[in-house]
């Protein structure tokens, strides 16, 4: 039988045995404690989870041969180096000091090395090996991590001087990682969490470098993604156009560089405000002026968002037009509804709407607005360049674009170029469906409630049942409306909801409602019963269509279910 001896004083202890956990033999056998070893500590304290990492283990009372290390319950080999330990025997009872046994008390340290086998992620105890057999009971832990994983860097680009901050985004990006481009010398990574690391990239010639990232021993061990970092010649802006746009922003400006390489810019910035979006437009890059201050503003450009050039070249910031609101305000995915936009300095001709990225021509009504020319600089009279103030209101139609599901802003164009920047919004709203309809049929009088199942029901929603005039319907929620069929000759109708652009766009989902002529009840077989009720009632109707009845009433107990019974229909009369 098998036991593994728990923690004890050294010296000698009975060992004895039981069947039953309560009573024990008399044994006279004895188990001697011996001095153990002991770990101190571990360095490095982590290794990816396919080991090979050398492992410093600094312990006590280690012997220097024959060393065995346990991480977890993995065994593996250990190389004594050396260390500053003094051991010396003491007999394990003073007061018999003629014992023949001694146990070793050790004072100091000693080194061994120890290649960490592989083992699943999670955190291990590493012991060593006793001189009398077994192993230390210290449980230092040793932690195995997954290895990193590097999905993006962003910026993906920077400049040959180095400057600047990249983001690396990935998984299991834990320690004391490293960041690693190229054949450079790996540089310390802030650790934002396990899937994010902050690194600075050194100085490199232009070229593409592989990014990734080392975590455990000592940030050695490093990720294989393959991501890439490419090191590009910084670009200068040496022209612009146009030189000028409304101060709410908003106008695509063209940057002119001193190369016709214009994925070397991702980014511009107006004065103080970026780093703002670019995007290459042939051999210009384009960029959207941000709403500022009227007057001038240096445009600078950069590669990653970080190092910006020294440009001279400026652009000035005119009046520009405004949206007031917009009827409706919603509309379906599929767009095509006609939206009046309401907005001052606006202009008569060439006019585009832009509902979020997407831009549409724009038909001018009119309005009632009056609009006055003014020197921008009060001090310089003299200026070839006016601001126009306007006062009052003008009106123009465009037509929703298709859209994704999702709020956007409409603005319009102004006349000095770009559009407004008045963050008006406007509702794009999925088309509604419909799954039931409950009842599935009704009288054709036309009365009752019907409840509509379906989703995307939102808005001034509308109930269409055929070609009956739309009613109003009242939304319950994103899932349930309520409506009022209308009264329509027996016949099968077509049930729709109409939602967004004041309830006119219907789904198409197919869900019918049947219109039924009332059936009346001629005469009953039998007429009289208990008061206890149960008698089985059978009702005569002036129909033959026994469908037409799916529930009856006694007096005012109601309604009953009714069942068919041939010509006749069928109920349980209640006590």
């Amino acid at each position: 039988a098998e036991c593994a001896s728990p923690a004890r004083e050294g010296g000698p202890a009975m060992v004895s045995a039981s069947g039953n956990g309560e009573v024990w033999d008399a044994s006279e056998v004895s188990f001697v404690y011996m001095a153990s070893s002991s770990v101190l500590t571990v360095a490095p304290a982590s290794s990816s989870t396919a080991g090979g990492t050398a492992v410093r283990v600094f312990g006590v009372g280690v012997p220097s041969e024959n060393i065995l290390c346990r991480f977890g319950m993995e065994v593996v080999p250990g190389t004594y180096v050396g260390g500053d330990e003094l051991c010396v025997g003491q007999d394990p009872d003073d007061s018999a000091p003629g014992s023949m046994m001694t146990l070793d008390r050790c004072m100091g340290w000693v080194e061994v090395v120890c290649v960490s086998p592989p083992h699943a992620a999670g955190v291990v105890t590493v012991e060593v090996s006793a001189s009398e057999g077994g192993f230390s009971t210290s449980k230092v832990e040793f932690a195995y991590q997954p290895a990193a994983v590097v999905f993006s860097v962003q910026p993906a680009t920077g400049p040959s001087a180095g400057v600047g901050v990249v983001s690396v985004v990935g998984d299991h990006l834990l320690g004391d990682a490293l960041c690693g481009f190229g054949s450079s010398e790996p540089s310390s990574a802030h650790v934002v969490s396990s899937a994010l690391v902050k690194c600075e990239p050194p100085a490199r010639a232009p070229s593409i470098a592989g990014v990734e990232i080392g975590t455990g021993d000592d940030g050695q061990q490093f990720s294989t993604s393959g991501a890439v970092y490419e090191y590009i010649e910084e670009a200068t802006v040496v022209g612009i156009v146009p030189r000028e746009g409304p101060q709410s922003g908003g106008t695509i400006v063209r940057l002119a560089l001193n190369t016709v390489d214009t994925s070397a810019v991702s980014a511009c910035r107006f004065g103080t405000i970026g780093p703002l979006t670019s995007r290459a437009a042939g051999y210009w890059a384009e960029c959207a002026s941000p709403a500022r201050e009227g007057g001038p503003a240096m445009v600078s450009a950069s590669g990653n968002g970080e190092v910006w050039d020294a440009s001279e070249v400026s652009f000035v910031y005119m009046a520009s037009s405004s949206v007031l609101t917009v009827a409706p305000a919603s509309s379906s995915t599929a767009g095509g509804t006609a939206v009046r936009v309401f907005g001052v300095g606006v202009p008569s001709e060439n006019i585009l709407c832009r509902f979020g990225m997407e831009v549409v021509p724009g038909t001018y009504v009119g309005g009632d607005e009056l609009c006055v020319g003014q020197d921008p600089d009060d001090s310089a009279p003299g200026s070839m360049m006016t601001l126009d103030r306007c006062m009052g209101w003008v009106e123009v139609v465009c037509v929703s674009p298709p859209h994704a599901a999702g709020v956007v802003t409409v603005e319009v164009s102004a006349s000095e170029g770009g559009f407004s920047t008045s963050k008006v919004e406007f509702a794009y709203q999925p088309a509604a469906v419909v799954f039931s309809v409950q009842p599935a049929t009704g009288p054709s009088a036309g009365v009752g409630v019907v409840s509509v199942v379906g989703d995307h029901l939102l808005g001034d929603a509308l109930c269409g049942f055929g070609s009956s005039e739309p009613s109003s319907a009242h939304v319950v929620s994103s899932a349930l409306v309520k409506c009022e069929p209308p009264a329509r000759a027996p016949s099968i109708a077509g049930v729709e909801i109409g939602t967004g652009d004041d309830g006119q766009q219907f789904s198409t989902s197919g869900a019918v409602y049947e219109y039924i002529e009332e059936a009346t009840v001629v005469g009953i077989v039998p007429r009289e019963g208990p008061q206890s009720g149960g008698t089985i009632v059978r009702l005569a109707l002036n129909t033959v269509d026994t469908s037409a009845v799916s529930a009856c009433r006694f007096g005012t107990i109601g309604p009953l279910t009714s069942r068919a019974a041939g010509y006749w229909a069928e109920c349980a009369s209640p006590a």
